[in-house]
């Protein structure tokens, strides 16, 4: 899934008029009943596809420097976008859906997309080491493993979503 859908979701959870003094919203709608895709859904809900479809151009275009420079400029790419990138263009894009949703631009803090941005980075962290060229897997055992440990944290994280983003009583 990508950032921007994983944004939409997290604005379409704050409706306009739901601040302080607002009425009373009507009761929460009974839960749906689980669809035959939400087994492929948890696993591919927190692939930053945004923030790889910019990775793989640089690791390429870092695998065309020197060789002593090479491997250290890996590293360097994979936690800028991990770190840097990804938290950044998450925020980003929740900014931008909440200003085309017509909501203040800056959320307060109880809106605040944190368990989104922590999610993409996470998510990030395990996919990227999927990708060729990633700086830290170069045995066949060790990129299988992290296969599934990509796997795994993707479940993980669609796990523990529900409770990072209850609504409060």
């Amino acid at each position: 899934m990508s950032i921007s859908r994983l944004m939409s979701e997290q604005v379409s959870r704050v409706a306009p008029g739901k601040g302080p003094g607002a009425p009373p919203a009507a009761a929460e709608p009974a839960a749906a009943p689980p669809r035959s895709d939400d087994a492929l859904t948890s696993l591919t809900k927190y692939i930053p596809t945004e923030v790889l479809t910019l990775y793989l151009p640089a690791v390429a275009i870092v695998s065309a420097l020197d060789e002593p420079l090479v491997t250290p400029a890996k590293k360097v790419a994979y936690w800028a976008f991990a770190l840097g990138l990804t938290p950044l263009i998450s925020l980003l894009v929740y900014l931008r859906r909440r200003a085309l949703g017509r909501l203040r631009v800056w959320p307060s803090w109880r809106d605040f997309p944190l368990w989104s941005l922590i999610a993409a980075t996470l998510a990030f962290l395990a996919w990227a080491l999927e990708l060729p060229g990633n700086p830290y897997l170069e045995k066949p055992a060790m990129k299988v493993a992290s296969g599934f440990a990509a796997l795994l944290a993707s479940t993980i994280l669609s796990l523990l979503e529900p409770i990072f983003l209850r609504k409060p009583a």
